[in-house]
This record gives structure tokens, C-alpha cells and sequence, in this order.
């Protein structure tokens, strides 16, 4: 694995040479949702934590 940022918090996007644009938009859409995911669970573990 090739860890990325001082903390190992950058996603790096290496996409194929030759891909395409629905390709390209498939991933990234798939990786949007993931960072929302992501995300979500972070902001419920916020509330749980700090009780709001």
C-alpha cells in the first residue's frame, strides 16, 4: 500500500492511461459516495461522543 499525507488521510485517484468518461464518472461517483458514508459516520460518532 502507498500511504499518502502526513497522516495517511489523502485518497489518490490513479486512473487507467486509456478510461472511459462513463468510466471516470462511475468511480468517482462511487468514491463520492464513500467519502459521504464516510463522513456521515464520523458526524454520528461527534454526536455520540460530545452527547448532541
Amino acid at each position: 500500500a502507498i500511504s499518502a499525507g502526513i497522516h495517511g488521510n489523502v485518497i489518490r485517484v490513479l486512473s487507467p492511461l486509456v478510461i472511459t468518461d462513463e468510466e471516470l464518472d462511475r468511480g468517482l461517483t462511487v468514491l463520492e459516495q464513500e467519502v459521504l458514508a464516510a463522513w456521515s459516520r464520523v458526524e454520528a460518532t461527534h454526536a455520540v461522543l460530545t452527547h448532541t
